[in-house]
């Protein structure tokens, strides 16, 4: 199998590009921690899989754009792409995010202080309306259970009972064998 210069050179540049799209996406995902308030478990976990789609996009763009051959000139395009954009394009990116998850929590925070009085007496409210119903259940309680005493039926007087009663007797000392 003969391989071009023209195709290896098509395959550099598009994982130049695959580099560059993995750095966008650990941008987002650097996002995502500025505005979750995580642990280093949990940001090591992200970076886990973030490592783990990478390596399967990496995996299925050499199989599919070189019938499945490793060359070094495509993992040192993905690097080179990625390093290209973290460098140039990543570090505006990067503050930009910043700002934008500085401005969220500032707008969060007002959002929450301005919230706070309406769902704390929204609250109270609630849980006066759940204790008024308490007590008028704990009122009721004693008389539904007189009530539904009396309205249940003797069990000699269930229909089942009387019925079974009388068609099926069962063997006792008095009852004649066959």
């Amino acid at each position: 199998m003969t391989v071009s210069v023209s195709s290896q050179m098509m395959l550099f540049l598009f994982s130049m590009g695959i580099g560059g799209a993995f750095g966008l996406v650990y941008d987002v995902l650097y996002l995502g921690r500025l505005l979750s308030p995580c642990g280093r478990v949990l940001s090591f976990l992200w970076d886990c899989l973030y490592l783990l789609a990478c390596g399967l996009f990496t995996f299925l763009f050499l199989l599919a754009g070189n019938a499945g051959e490793v060359r070094f000139f495509l993992l040192e395009g993905e690097l080179l792409g990625f390093l290209f954009y973290r460098f140039t394009l990543g570090v505006l990116v990067s503050k930009a995010m910043r700002w934008f998850a500085a401005r969220t929590r500032s707008a969060a925070a007002e959002a929450g202080r301005r919230l706070k009085r309406p769902v704390a007496c929204a609250g109270r409210r609630f849980g006066l309306f759940v204790s008024q119903k308490c007590g008028q259940m704990k009122k009721r309680l004693p008389k539904d259970r007189k009530v539904v005493k009396r309205c249940l039926k003797p069990a000699r007087k269930v229909m089942y009972n009387l019925f079974h009663r009388t068609h099926y007797k069962t063997a006792g000392p008095n009852t004649p064998k066959k």
